[in-house]
């Protein structure tokens, strides 16, 4: 049977979720209820009990990450929760003997995306919430990955886990802004992108046998009920009516302060040696092998027959413990008995020292985080690079611009590319590759790479980790986008490491966090365009009318307080990009980047018709000035603190 993994967030949901009979628990430490302290504690909780624990750490800096990887090793966590191959190189530097499972951050969904996964040492990958269990059983079937999905959870509308709309919370829940009321042309009630919450508790063990290694349940105040009606769906081997109804009925109601009993999950042999004259001697052993020893008072005399039977009755009584009792093996004096209180006594005394070895976390010495410096970048003026969504944008005046990078989508390669012609000498061609590449259309993107490839471009714009090994085979140079944009150092010298010709910032960075940043290699930030801000998992305008029109007119989504957000089809695939409604703007900031160290800066257009992009290339050639009602600084000013 595969793996109950309950994810908690205090210590009460943790109690409440092992008691219940979870098999593991996944503890998120952004809340500050996990300190050192508080997460030793926790580990022998439930380290007694036989139950693995994984931590996610809640991290925004390579140090702060370095603190929390060497803290659950030594509080003797099993494994841990990173969101970055770069944060999975790093833990497993500080922590070599932790395993590594991949949170739904990744993005992770295709076959080569989990081949990447296990190819930097991932050990489980949990898929994306959204994920049905027919693509799950297609999936299950090719690959060797250990895979984890939600039973019961908040549902997400991000498809690729780069979701800027939660970018601004201070807290390490997200705050599902895009649970809001958006509606298309006019304010209203709809909430066209929130996604439906995942309640498939009844279908636990259809997700077992079809090859999940584990599932999880992530149900806050419903978690003792949650966990208690999976594993009934999991020991019976498919959910009753009975459990169908009760599962109705839990859901329906409030839910109410669980106080679930001990399970008694551990099995322990006994061994009772009570000879004449000597101390009466009790031993109990669990499943692992461990030992506890306790002696008591000599056996005394006895007018009736030792009885193994009452012996047994007496130890068996191991109610409000986690151990049951497996068996029982004695040797008494004939004509002698232990009293039935000496026996209660030696019980209680093994079963306490059985505990306390269970609960021992052996002393580790986390390894330090790697130190990694690189030369001083000289503070020169960047060059400029384009982006653009259609070959339309690509007028005369910005090809007069010279950029020394030209991002355009694969899609509009396939299409009249009689523009490629067009495009100065000192230009290169970048490929924009698809954000998220399902594994049914991969075999079209190969052949339209070669094709790409045949016609001299040479270069691709990735960021999707499922697209890289592609790349590489098929000879493409890669530059690292920015929806997985570089955030910390060791980000950076992950993707130098790689080979990458270069690396986009996150655009949730301060510019002074950007200038900080440690440059191994080329590094380019976004100065204008609109901001990506949630990849959707479907296509929204095809979801109300029944058509899909992601090519056609530009659509916005409007919120109660009437902000626009455009949509703008995904390079090719059948999904919509939420942008910004404002447009990020530092054109007028040219002497500040240059201070920055970075090797280029973006302009990225994408609802833009080719007037305003000749328009906007004015603005960048005089400096104009911010402006607040149409524009954005998005993060630059301060980090994530700021708001989009």
């Amino acid at each position: 049977m595969g793996e109950l993994l309950a994810a908690v967030h205090t210590t009460d949901e943790l109690r409440c979720a092992v008691l219940a009979g979870a098999d593991a628990v996944c503890l998120y430490g952004g809340n500050g209820a996990f300190s050192f302290d508080a997460l030793r504690e926790a580990v022998r909780f439930c380290r007694v009990r036989g139950v693995p624990v994984r931590y996610a750490p809640e991290a925004d800096s390579d140090d702060a990450l370095a603190d929390a990887a060497a803290d659950a090793a030594a509080c003797g966590v099993d494994a841990l929760l990173v969101n970055s191959p770069a944060a999975a190189r790093l833990c497993r530097a500080v922590a070599p003997k932790l395993a590594l499972h991949a949170s739904a951050a990744f993005g992770v969904r295709t076959l080569s995306g989990l081949k990447f996964c296990e190819a930097i040492g991932i050990a489980r990958v949990l898929l994306p919430r959204d994920m049905d269990l027919a693509s799950f059983t297609a999936l299950s079937h090719q690959s060797t990955m250990s895979l984890e999905v939600a039973l019961y959870a908040d549902g997400c509308a991000d498809a690729d886990g780069t979701c800027l709309l939660t970018a601004s919370s201070h807290s390490a829940a997200c705050p599902r802004p895009c649970a809001k009321a958006y509606s298309f042309g006019k304010r209203g009630d709809d909430h066209l992108l929130e996604a439906p919450p995942v309640r498939r508790i009844a279908e636990a063990h259809n997700w077992i046998v079809c090859g999940a290694a584990a599932v999880a349940v992530n149900a806050g105040a419903y978690t003792a009920d949650a966990v208690a009606l999976t594993k009934t769906v999991l020991s019976d081997g498919g959910c009753t009516a009975k459990t169908a109804e009760k599962i109705a009925a839990v859901f329906a109601a409030p839910p109410k302060m669980a106080r679930p009993e001990e399970t008694p999950r551990v099995a322990v042999r006994f061994a009772l040696l009570a000879l004449k004259d000597q101390p009466t001697r009790l031993a109990a052993i669990d499943d692992v092998g461990n030992k506890a020893i306790v002696s008591g008072e000599a056996p005394t005399p006895s007018d009736f027959a030792p009885s193994k039977p009452h012996w047994q009755s007496i130890l068996a009584q191991t109610d409000g413990t986690p151990y049951r009792m497996q068996s029982l093996q004695a040797s008494v004096t004939e004509g002698y008995d232990v009293p039935d209180a000496v026996l209660r006594s030696l019980r209680r005394a093994a079963l306490t020292q059985l505990t306390a070895i269970r609960g021992r976390i052996a002393d580790c010495q986390p390894s330090p985080a790697p130190i990694r410096t690189c030369p001083d970048i000289p503070k020169t003026a960047p060059v400029w690079t384009v982006s653009v969504q259609s070959k339309l944008q690509i007028t005369p005046e910005l090809l007069a611009l010279k950029p020394a990078v030209l991002y355009v989508p694969l899609r509009e390669f396939g299409k009249n590319a009689a523009w490629i012609d067009d495009v100065p000498r000192e230009t290169t061609l970048c490929a924009v590759c698809p954000r998220l590449l399902p594994d049914a259309d991969y075999a079209a993107i190969e052949q339209l790479l070669k094709s790409v490839y045949a016609r001299g471009v040479r270069q691709a714009l990735c960021s999707d980790y499922g697209q890289i090994g592609l790349l590489k085979r098929l000879g493409f140079a890669i530059r690292w986008d920015a929806m997985h944009g570089v955030k910390t150092d060791s980000d950076a010298f992950f993707w130098s490491d790689a080979g990458f010709l270069s690396a986009t910032c996150a655009m949730t960075l301060s510019l002074g966090q950007i200038q900080k940043l440690a440059k191994p290699l080329p590094m380019e930030a976004v100065v204008y365009g609109r901001l990506p801000l949630l990849l959707t998992n479907d296509c929204l305008i095809r979801e109300r009318s029944g058509v899909c029109a992601c090519d056609g007119a530009t659509v916005k989504l409007i919120d109660r307080d009437g902000s626009e957000f455009p949509l703008m089809a995904e390079n090719g695939a059948c999904r919509n990009l939420v942008l910004s409604g404002r447009k990020l703007y530092l054109l007028d900031k040219q002497p500040e980047l240059e201070r920055l160290g970075l090797w280029a800066v973006r302009l990225q257009f994408t609802t833009e018709h080719p007037g305003e992009v000749d328009i906007l290339l004015r603005k960048l050639r005089r400096s104009a000035p911010f402006d607040a009602v149409t524009c954005t600084r998005g993060f630059y000013p301060r980090g994530v603190a700021a708001p989009v």
